[in-house]
């Protein structure tokens, strides 16, 4: 089974997680693995996520360099077991009042994954906290 990088549009999940997706019983839900190829030890969990700016910013001020500036860690990346790239089919058409319409609860348009009404509802009460959920306007 090949594996792949991931890039900035692409949803990552845990094995655990992936499991609960596919209990939920949504539609248009593809994953392939993968390769974890930059892992970093980096205790995100004990910053204050409610604080106005981070206590220190990482070199140069890009936040893809807290990751970029320390070298992989085999040992971190082992522990996070196997990690997902959730991969949703195209499956959006448009109407005559230009509505995204799919028969998915899950799907990509371009570079965006979309979600049905019914999976924003499950992934608000089971990752409510992880993810970020914005009304697409259909001229966007």
């Amino acid at each position: 089974m090949a594996t792949l990088r991931i890039g900035i549009f692409d949803v990552v999940v845990t094995s655990r997680f992936r499991e609960e997706l596919e209990g939920a019983g949504l539609s248009g839900l593809a994953f392939q693995p993968v390769a974890k190829a930059r892992i970093v030890e980096l205790n995100w969990h004990t910053w204050d996520r409610t604080a106005r700016e981070p206590k220190v910013y990482p070199p140069g001020g890009e936040p893809e360099s807290y990751i970029l500036s320390k070298p992989h860690s085999p040992a971190t990346a082992n522990l996070l077991g196997t990690l997902w790239e959730l991969v949703p089919r195209e499956g959006t058409t448009v109407d005559a009042i230009s509505k995204v319409i799919s028969d998915l609860d899950i799907f990509r348009e371009g570079r965006r994954v979309l979600v049905s009404e019914r999976a924003k509802v499950w992934l608000s009460k089971s990752a409510g906290e992880w993810v970020r959920l914005e009304e697409v306007r259909p001229s966007e």
